[in-house]
């Protein structure tokens, strides 16, 4: 809607509308040229208004790049052509689409038109490993999983020893590894692993195992 003040004498629109307000449903230029006369005095004026397309964000995709506890990057893809700001607590926004130095976490990505058209959110989850696990019955860190394996549906874990024998397969709602293999307690040592995510990518690394 495009409002010209009211109370003059005469209103013309670029569409050809005399109304001091039209509706548009169309990206453009428009023009309005008004008058009015005070006495003997005759005022004319013209404005220009661009109008410019927007809409409620489209997130296309999220990348990630995660396994590191303080040195995390999120980076938002949405649509071509739009003015967007992002924010991963929904109250302070960015215009970079890239969050990077992320501690390892759950967060809710929150990209917001800049013409007030509307937000959209997405959860993402960040995946780590502990550096070690110590299984000897106290509660504490007593099993091995990736952090957030949950979430993924179809992660698998792989666990290997130093020699590359598998030692244990872990899916997404497995506990974890709790250092044995068919019964047998494994030494303390460093352990080796292989994780595939659903997306097709795979992670490798290494932890330690504390008697």
């Amino acid at each position: 809607t495009l409002t010209a003040t009211s109370g003059l004498d005469t209103y013309l629109w670029s569409t050809g509308a005399i109304e001091n307000t039209i509706t548009v449903n169309q990206i453009g230029t428009y023009t309005i040229s008004v008058t009015k006369t005070v006495g003997d005095l005759f005022y004319e004026e013209t404005k220009t208004i661009t109008v410019v397309e927007s809409d409620v964000p489209i997130i296309k995709d999220i990348k990630i790049t995660d396994w590191t506890q303080h040195r995390n990057t999120i980076e938002v893809v949405t649509q071509e052509g739009f003015s967007y700001k992002y924010s991963l607590d929904g109250m302070t926004y960015q215009d970079d689409h890239r969050f990077t130095n992320v501690d390892i976490g759950n967060y809710t990505v929150y990209v917001s038109d800049k013409n007030g058209c509307g937000i959209t959110s997405k959860e993402v989850f960040l995946f780590f490993y502990p550096q070690y696990f110590t299984p000897n019955g106290d509660g504490f860190h007593d099993t091995w999983q990736i952090y957030n394996a949950e979430r993924d549906p179809n992660i698998k874990t792989y666990i290997f020893d130093r020699f590359g024998k598998l030692l244990a397969q872990l899916g997404p709602n497995d506990l974890g590894w709790d250092g044995t293999m068919n019964g047998i307690q494994m030494p303390s040592s460093v352990y080796w692993f292989l994780v595939e995510r659903q997306d097709g990518t795979t992670q490798k690394g290494h932890f330690s195992l504390f008697r």
